[in-house]
């Protein structure tokens, strides 16, 4: 190959480029058109409505981020304190009849049955309340482990006026094992001794207390919140749910512990679910807005330019001088 020669297929891509030259011209073009014509006569509107698009994309990322994180969170719970419960029946707030309870014990393929009397008891002195769970210690450690406090004394589990926190409860009140809590009961402060804390029941704040002791601090006399029931291996969970629900009176239902989350999981899907609704309807608004504002502006200047062009015209010049008052 000679030195002045050129090596083959330059021509063609020297074609090439001369070919995508005018492509890119015309781009370019393009582009300059686009970004210089309304965009540049409405550059605040514009970013704007960039700014309000990013931050309605951040927002629903954001709820997402905080949904997924509070059922994380509440499941993590449920799982701590339902322990290894295979069913759990429960009634309204006000509770129901603790006669139910041996009778659930007597269904063939129960294994344990561990009581529950669930209080929202008023701290004195305090804002807000403590979720207190009264159990059975002996029951409730075959079922619940995590609502059976780390006694220093074995007895304590059963004394009247002993409470165990969980950790988040210790924390979140400032109370430590020794000191003491005081509550509401009815009219009276009641102090309580907070004999020690119980195993990690998943960040949850509560706290427990012998069932007896509860029932008769908090006025819940013959009357139960929950009953968690551990099945005998092997034995199908769908039968017994069915022969136990026929024993249950009217609002006292039977199910999982799992069917709790999945309840939240659904409200908190609708929650969030509303929430977008709500933000497309936003933006369908300021849509139509900006829409209906350029509509105007442009049957303004068309009305505007209508009448200079009659402003200007030979029978518009013509009407005004005759028109015109004599000096």
């Amino acid at each position: 190959m000679s030195a002045g020669a050129m090596p083959p297929g330059t021509n063609a891509d020297a074609a090439t480029l001369a070919a995508d030259r005018p492509s890119r011209a015309a781009a370019a073009l393009v582009v300059r058109a686009t970004l210089g014509g309304a965009f540049a006569r409405e550059r605040g509107r514009l970013a704007l409505a960039v700014a309000a698009i990013a931050l309605g994309v951040a927002l629903g990322y954001a709820i997402g981020l905080v949904n997924r994180a509070a059922i994380d969170e509440f499941a993590g719970g449920m799982s701590a304190l339902s322990g290894a419960a295979d069913l759990d029946v429960r009634g309204p707030r006000t509770g129901f009849d603790e006669a139910l309870y041996p009778a659930v014990t007597q269904v063939d393929g129960v294994a344990v049955v561990s009581p529950v009397v669930e209080v929202d008891v008023q701290l004195a002195g305090r804002d807000g309340t403590l979720r207190i769970h009264g159990v059975d210690a002996f029951r409730a450690a075959a079922v619940t482990p995590a609502l059976v406090g780390n006694a220093s004394t074995p007895l304590d589990v059963l004394a009247p006026g002993k409470v165990f926190l969980s950790p988040a409860a210790a924390r979140a009140l400032g109370v430590a094992p020794g000191q003491r809590l005081a509550v509401r009961s009815g009219s009276d402060d009641v102090a309580l001794d907070v004999a020690g804390l119980t195993p990690d029941g998943g960040g949850q704040v509560y706290g427990t207390m012998d069932i007896g002791a509860v029932q008769d601090l908090f006025r819940r006399t013959g009357t139960l919140t929950r009953l968690d029931l551990r099945l005998a291996p092997g034995a199908d969970v769908e039968r017994l749910r069915t022969r136990i629900a026929a024993l249950l009176p009217p609002g006292v239902v039977v199910a999982p512990p799992a069917a709790g989350v999945d309840a939240t999981t659904r409200l908190s899907r609708a929650y969030r679910v509303n929430l977008d609704v709500l933000a497309l309807v936003a933006l369908f608004r300021a849509a139509c807005w900006c829409s209906r504002r350029r509509r105007l502006r442009s049957r303004v200047a068309a009305r505007s330019s209508h009448y200079c062009a009659r402003s200007a015209s030979p029978e518009a010049s013509c009407w005004r001088s005759c028109s015109a008052k004599p000096r």
